[in-house]
């Protein structure tokens, strides 16, 4: 109660300074009008956590006082709203998250960008150390989300990610409102904040710490009948992981493009029956495709149009008669064409899925869509499995439930 009494005290005087400056000849407009702005931006982030409400009006400088008195009555106005709606809200992840769009609808591209660049720079002087060490896993993985460098102006991956966020706000708010829980609400909610502000910290509290990658019993539940299609198996790690959460299974398919993880994958398995091994990838078309590596990490490798290692590529549909009961995707961005490529098992069969949604920045919204237009009963989740203080931000999971 002390901090609430704190704070309200605060807002108070806030706003006592504003009506002292109002009180001022009306010919007296640049610095009273600059306090009155820097005024109402704290009262703003004190009561709703950001500077600019929606309907925010003071992007035009007026010229004298007596208009800027106006904008500050539409200002009141939006203050009295917001308050309402705050009060009508049921949670405070419902409003961190309406707050956070909200900012989003009223910043430029360009100021939300300069925010974005602010942040990282208090982190790189704080934590050089770990800036260096992000700035090195990004540029790694730079095919996938853009080029981070401060130190030569370089904020590719800061404005593909700010434009996501400012020209698909009816997609996020979309999928906010379509998850079937508040910790996948919360999950889109830190992503999207990490996106805009680099809050690792944040992030990290998101972290799934009672089940084991792609299985939550919360979310999934499985038989001894199980059809898993496992589209990025690696070494196995996966396939490991479902059977000693689940046990009993009818068949696993692995598929897996590496010849170094198949064979590593084949040595960990060998002692379990019913697996069918893939060494090929998996997409939208029967035919050829290169394989691509980015990085030194062999789970990384893509599929490209063109290179020096020729594999084969099929369809899910064509590729497996039986009926899937899940489905587990972690290709490297190569996940809604392996979706598209398995439609007609989608819609017939309605298997489970988790689906890394990372590897792509618009993949967040596309592949729940994607779900959703092939099965609409299917229920919606998002986890998070990423590491903990590392300013990286992947591993997160979207989960479609028949």
């Amino acid at each position: 109660m002390r901090k609430e009494l704190t704070q309200l005290e605060n807002i108070l005087n806030l706003l006592q300074k504003a009506v002292v400056i109002f009180r001022q000849p009306s010919n007296i407009v640049d610095e009273p009008i600059r306090e009155i702005l820097n005024t109402v931006e704290e009262v703003n982030t004190a009561l709703f956590g950001c500077k600019r409400l929606p309907a925010y009006p003071f992007d035009e400088h007026p010229n004298n006082m007596a208009s800027f008195r106006e904008l500050y009555k539409q200002w009141l106005d939006t203050f009295s709203d917001e308050l309402q709606y705050r009060k009508s809200l049921g949670n405070k992840i419902d409003y961190d998250f309406h707050i956070l769009l909200s900012h989003v609808s009223v910043m430029s591209e360009d100021a939300l960008i300069a925010e974005a660049v602010i942040h990282l720079e208090k982190i790189r002087q704080v934590s050089p150390k770990g800036y260096e060490n992000m700035k090195e896993v990004y540029t790694a993985y730079r095919h996938l989300w853009g080029v981070l460098d401060l130190e030569n102006g370089d904020t590719d991956l800061i404005n593909k990610r700010v434009h996501e966020v400012k020209c698909h706000l009816e997609d996020f708010i979309w999928l906010y409102n379509n998850l079937a829980d508040y910790r996948s609400k919360k999950v889109l909610h830190g992503i999207l904040r990490f996106w805009l502000t680099f809050d690792y910290e944040y992030k990290d509290s998101l972290k799934e710490n009672n089940y084991d990658d792609y299985y939550d019993f919360d979310i999934l539940t499985c038989s001894p009948e199980e059809c898993l299609v496992d589209l990025g198996a690696y070494n196995g790690d996966s396939v490991l992981s479902f059977i000693h959460n689940f046990g009993a299974y009818k068949r696993i398919y692995c598929y897996e493009m590496t010849s170094a993880s198949m064979e590593e994958m084949q040595k960990n398995l060998q002692d379990f029956d019913n697996i069918i091994y893939r060494q090929v990838a998996v997409g939208n078309m029967n035919g050829s495709v290169y394989m691509k590596g980015f990085t030194k990490d062999i789970s990384s490798n893509t599929v490209a149009s063109k290179g020096n290692m020729e594999i084969p590529m099929v369809k899910l549909d064509d590729d497996i008669r039986e009926p899937i009961t899940f489905i587990k995707m972690d290709i490297e961005g190569s996940e809604v064409e392996a979706m598209k490529g398995a439609e007609r098992h989608i819609r017939e069969d309605k298997p489970k899925f988790a689906v890394c949604s990372y590897h792509n920045n618009r993949h967040i919204y596309e592949i729940p869509k994607l779900m959703r237009e092939y099965n609409p009963q299917y229920k919606l989740y998002m986890r998070y499995n990423g590491l903990l203080d590392n300013i990286l931000l992947s591993e997160y999971v979207t989960y479609a439930i028949p």
